[in-house]
């Protein structure tokens, strides 16, 4: 499956893109943040999972939606307050098919998607892994646990 993880560079999106990335899915990393997407070109993402060894996962990033073209399943982590411009510039990647997830903190964010891509495409979730941004390309797992996606 061609996934693009929308926020990929940060704490978030990093872990579920290594994730899907060491689950055998080809996965892009789309972030504005260049330094980062620099960082993980450079050296790859380097990700502290839970009660592993950190590790170096090395998957693409970009901040060029458009170098990405049509996924099969959008992920998004921005921060909700850049929910509707960040989906404005991601709309190079959605093809007829492709499925948008929300696994966002905060309220409103369907609505906010569905505004630009239409509502019979966003599917919405809770996760309950938790994570944080150590530095540039650099990404650290604080928590795990299940995460629920649905209509």
């Amino acid at each position: 499956m061609k996934i693009a993880i929308l926020g990929g560079a940060g704490a978030m999106g990093g872990i579920f893109g290594a994730l899907l990335h060491k689950g055998g899915h080809e996965v892009t990393l789309v972030d504005v943040a260049r330094p980062a997407v620099d960082a993980i070109n450079r050296q790859g993402l380097r990700v502290e999972f839970k009660g592993a060894q950190p590790e170096t996962v090395l998957i693409p990033a970009t901040t060029d939606p458009t170098a990405v073209g049509a996924v099969d399943a959008l992920l998004v982590f921005v921060k909700c307050y850049h929910t509707e411009a960040a989906l404005h510039l991601a709309k190079p990647m959605l093809g007829a098919q492709t499925m948008i997830v929300s696994l966002q903190n905060g309220w409103g964010n369907a609505s906010r998607i569905a505004a630009i891509a239409g509502e019979e495409r966003v599917l919405v979730g809770v996760t309950y892994h938790s994570g944080t941004l150590v530095e540039p390309g650099h990404v650290k797992q604080t928590g795990v646990g299940m995460t629920f996606v649905g209509e």
